[in-house]
């Protein structure tokens, strides 16, 4: 496993991020605890969770938090862990009333916190965003919370480009801490969403992208399994049929199963799977993590400021996604990855993806280093 520094952190996260979107609901605490041990055991420090997950179940929410908090205690590994939550997300029933004033944030943190059985998380993410609420009166609250130490580092969530240029202004004419990294969805596949956001949710955009070129931001990818389109499950015949999932609906294009079939040409030579090609071409860069859900993963590093979260089934039943992806692609594997799975008419945009790590002083570090508090 690989590890990389950020923002003032004491622990370095490692460049795959486990995400526990489904523990404690449909995923079983006994289950999530041997899914966590497996990650631990492949060296895997970094873990996301957010506190409406699990919400979907009658009274679920906080169901990831409180198992993910209950598991750090059975085994006393609390300092020997970055933990990631997400808050200032609307109940599920209103989505259209946001939750992103400074009360609901304290709320919020503190109900984290308790589930969590911690006394700081390390980094702290805004769900959603809602641009009737000025920058300033969010990151003002959010500023006084990493004073006091609940929260270590702060990041955006699904905030689009504009509210994420006008947060960094704000902060940086007022003397605040303003938004360390942003996780969005990104993965070898670029996301069909069309004019509108799926149910709020954001992918990378070449306008987010450049973005994060020019600021030097770091990304933690959020669904960068693509919902499993690198899997063998899907086809290039399949996108006459119907869109009836998530999966058709976002990857199914002529140039995703272009890349699907690139991705899989190499997969075969180098003696992985295409999922552990796509999941190299996002947490290859110093800015990047990949990170992702039991039910909807993605895998972090930290290069525009990139971090993955592999699919967590994965772990256990082919622990080979976390250990392969870091060997798959040894020295100049990176830039070969981009010549053979990526066409002509993407590399343009990649030059510059490969200068991200000549930014902000983000490095890889060694496990000795990340080991300690």
């Amino acid at each position: 496993m690989k590890y990389r520094s950020f923002a003032n952190l004491p622990l370095a996260p490692s460049v795959i991020c486990l995400g526990t979107g489904g523990y404690g609901t449909n995923i079983p605490a006994e289950q999530a605890f041997a899914l966590l041990d497996a990650f631990a055991e492949q060296g895997g420090n970094f873990l996301d969770t957010a506190r409406i997950y699990g919400a979907w179940a009658p009274g679920g929410e906080g169901a990831s938090e409180q198992t993910l908090g209950a598991w750090l205690k059975r085994t006393g590994s609390r300092d020997r862990f970055v933990i990631s939550t997400k808050g200032a997300h609307p109940d599920l029933a209103t989505m259209h009333i946001s939750r992103i004033r400074p009360a609901d944030l304290a709320a919020d943190i503190q109900a984290s916190l308790a589930a969590l059985q911690t006394d700081a998380i390390d980094i702290y993410w805004l769900h959603r965003d809602d641009p009737a609420v000025p920058v300033g009166e969010i990151l003002s609250a959010l500023d006084e919370h990493l004073a006091a130490g609940r929260v270590r580092a702060i990041g955006a969530s699904n905030w689009s480009l504009a509210r994420l240029t006008e947060a960094d202004d704000y902060a940086r004419s007022h003397g605040l801490t303003g938004f360390q990294a942003n996780q969005i969805g990104w993965s070898l596949a670029a996301a069909n969403v069309g004019p509108a956001p799926v149910a709020g949710m954001l992918y990378m955009d070449a306008a987010t992208h450049a973005h994060h070129l020019r600021s030097g931001l770091p990304v933690l990818a959020y669904s960068s399994q693509a919902v499993g389109f690198f899997s063998g499950k899907y086809r290039r015949e399949q996108m006459a049929e119907p869109a009836a999932t998530a999966v058709a609906r976002l990857y199914f294009t002529p140039d995703n199963f272009d890349r699907l079939d690139r991705a899989a040409e190499l997969a075969r030579r180098r003696g992985v799977t295409p999922n552990q090609v796509n999941l190299a071409s996002r947490s290859r860069s110093t800015r990047l993590w990949a990170a992702g859900r039991s039910s909807r993963c993605a895998i972090a590093a930290q290069r525009p400021g990139c971090i993955s979260q592999p699919r967590s089934w994965r772990i256990s039943r082919k622990g080979s996604n976390h250990a392969t992806l870091i060997r798959a692609l040894p020295g100049s594997g990176a830039r070969r990855l981009d010549r053979q799975v990526y066409g002509r008419r993407d590399r343009r945009a990649l030059r510059g993806l490969q200068g991200l790590d000549r930014d902000r002083g983000l490095r890889d570090v060694p496990r000795q280093d990340a080991a300690q508090r």
